[in-house]
């Protein structure tokens, strides 16, 4: 028996081989030569029967192999593949950044290579897809592709990677799926891997499915509060279950199974005595802090506290912006890019993320943010970058607005610093209008969601109306925010409110140290001007705004124009048409008063725009506004109906 994990004469798949079927003495030989006992969980160890003891010594030896010695499995990972091997369905409730990935390996790792064994892992995001597969064949050298939207149609690559119906499986062995590619879409066709996964033969290779994400089957899948469900075939997933073999047992991982959506999982999916596995969600080296801004979310003051002051690229740390709408993502980014110093502008130091840029510019904007080599320091994205991706050095993360639910609040805070013990910070900022609202108004439908809003929502209701009660409770508390958070996920552990850093939270009724915001933000926070004591201030004026008749006539040649400027564009596959004038700004020109319009720069400064885009676009746009109200002035009153009609 080799003494080394790596074996200079076998290869790693023999040796892998050699791992999975020595007796148990040769595992403990080999755990004692490579002084491994004081890396393991050993009081959990000890608490299990010599079977289970052994299997996990296994997991422990092959995870130390394909890793090259520099990891081993905590308690969690452990607990993960002994439901795995024997048969049960788990539950699993764990942190962002507590390794729920590595146990999904190991699983595939144990498994006999020849025996024809695939797993499914059921993947939310694109963005999460693609890392998975990279860290299933790079890392741990399984032999995985994700099957989404975007995956090939020919059928020599299902043949080869997937399934060729007269030699059976393909070379991979992990399948990371959307869920949509499970069922029949809303056109009424079925995609190639939901007939796969109900045909009998490949059926019998399915030994395992795991759903990453799993609070998506509550929060995406199931209609709320009058609104349909956002991803339906999440909600299915029972369907599925029914579909396979009994013998396939199922995983369900997430940072965030409050009671709620627990119970929804329970009830849907998981029948009496599985498996439930937990680790806290809290972040010991995050600090929490909620913070009102000046005058509204859409003051792009606010956020230049996010800047290193003075700015240089040693001192400005990375920094993380959550959004709940593109066109602000994209607005918000362009005012900071324009409150850099000259030379640094337009390199890419700040970047915006949202799902309809082009695939090519998602890739360069994430790698630039997440690599240590890349130059972008301050990233504005919407959600798509909130869940299970990894980013290794975030010092700040903000999420801005109240989201829809309190996971949104979590998932998006779990972004900072997930793999090292530095400090980091999570502040959520919210509206002055907060203080308007009161939580007993929070008293219909399900009194038991917290994340219910006042009322049923409309896909036109506004933020004050979606805002749910507990990110409202949240903000409005003087309560530890730790707690609060622990509250909400049911973690009544030990470790729920412990904390690594100086102060745990800026709430005045935590008793974790008093700090100010200022303190931990690399710029300086915008503050309203102190109103003179010695001037009354005058009467606010009345305001005057363009006629209502007119504005749907000025809005048609606006977008008649940006079609126009969009399509000649020779940026237009990174530059969508909401980053030239996007639908809030032109509701914001279609309003104003035609007698303030008087000149590009009033534009510049009504839309709050810079100058590189003002640059570019105000005198276009000054110019259609100027040419339609003479051209409108000059017609006669029959001429004006003929128009509207």
């Amino acid at each position: 028996m080799s003494t080394h994990v790596f074996d200079t004469v076998l290869g790693l798949r023999e040796h892998l081989q050699f791992l999975r079927t020595c007796p148990g003495d040769d595992l403990r030989q080999l755990i004692s030569n490579l002084r491994l006992y004081g890396r393991l969980p050993e009081s959990f160890l000890n608490t299990l029967d010599e079977d289970d003891k052994i299997l996990c010594y296994r997991a422990a030896l092959i995870c130390y192999s394909v890793t090259s010695a520099t990891q081993v499995p905590r308690e969690m990972q452990f607990k993960v593949v002994l439901a795995s091997r024997h048969g049960e369905d788990c539950l699993v409730s764990a942190g962002t950044g507590s390794g729920k990935t590595l146990p999904i390996a190991l699983n595939a790792l144990l498994d006999d290579p020849d025996a024809g064994l695939i797993s499914l892992v059921i993947s939310p995001l694109k963005r999460l897809q693609v890392t998975q597969e990279s860290d299933f064949n790079s890392r741990y050298g399984i032999s995985a592709v994700v099957v989404n939207e975007d995956t090939p149609r020919e059928d020599a690559w299902w043949s080869e990677n997937i399934w060729n119906g007269k030699k059976g499986l393909g070379r991979a062995r992990l399948l990371i799926v959307t869920v949509e590619q499970l069922f029949k879409s809303r056109e009424g066709h079925y995609p190639r891997l939901a007939l796969l996964v109900r045909n009998h033969w490949f059926q019998k290779h399915i030994v395992r499915v795991i759903v990453d994400e799993a609070h998506n089957i509550h929060t995406a899948g199931l209609s709320h509060y009058g609104l349909d469900a956002f991803r339906p075939a999440w909600g299915r997933l029972d369907e599925l279950k029914t579909i396979l073999p009994q013998s396939v047992h199922w995983a369900f991982l997430s940072a965030t199974f409050p009671p709620h959506i627990r119970a929804t999982v329970e009830k849907k999916l998981l029948q009496a005595g599985y498996t439930s596995i937990h680790v806290t969600s809290n972040r010991p080296n995050t600090v929490y802090a909620t913070h009102e801004v000046l005058n509204s979310i859409e003051d792009f003051q606010n956020y230049e506290c996010f800047l290193a002051c003075p700015f240089s690229l040693v001192s400005q740390p990375r920094v993380l912006i959550f959004v709940d709408k593109k066109e602000l993502a994209c607005r918000i980014a362009a005012h900071l890019d324009s409150c850099l110093p000259s030379e640094y502008r337009d390199k890419g130091i700040v970047r915006h993320y949202h799902s309809q840029m082009s695939q090519k510019y998602l890739e360069l904007a994430h790698g630039s943010f997440t690599t240590p080599t890349g130059n972008c320091r301050i990233l504005v994205a919407t959600s798509g970058q909130s869940v299970g991706v990894d980013f290794p050095d975030v010092k700040v993360v903000c999420t801005v607005g109240l989201p829809g639910s309190m996971v949104d609040v979590l998932q998006r805070g779990g972004r900072a610093l997930r793999n090292s013990d530095e400090d980091a910070l999570f502040v959520i900022f919210y509206e002055p209008w907060v203080h308007e609202v009161s939580l007993d108004e929070y008293n219909e439908g399900d009194l038991c969601d917290p994340d219910r809003p006042r009322g049923p929502l409309k896909s036109s209701s506004q933020r004050r109306e979606r805002a749910p009660f507990s990110c409202l409770k949240l903000v409005k508390s003087t309560a530890c925010l730790r707690a609060e958070f622990s509250s909400y996920l049911g973690d009544n552990s030990a470790a729920a409110l412990g904390h690594t850093t100086a102060h745990c939270c800026n709430a005045t009724g935590c008793h974790g140290g008093r700090f100010t915001l200022q303190d931990l933000l690399p710029g300086k926070i915008a503050v309203a001007p102190p109103p003179s004591p010695d001037v009354q201030r005058p009467k606010r004026p009345h305001n005057i705004y363009r006629p209502t008749q007119e504005r749907p006539l000025l809005e048609y040649r606006l977008i008649e124009w940006l079609t126009r400027e969009h399509l000649e564009d020779p940026f237009r596959s990174v530059r969508p048409p909401d980053l030239i004038l996007s639908a809030t700004q032109r509701a914001a020109l279609i309003r104003a008063n035609p007698a303030e319009i008087k000149s590009a720069q009033d534009i510049t400064a009504l839309l709050q725009e810079s100058s590189e885009w003002s640059t570019e676009w105000s005198s276009k746009i000054f110019e259609v506004i100027s040419k339609f109200t003479v051209e409108y002035a000059g017609q006669s009153t029959t001429q004006r109906k003929r128009k509207r009609k």
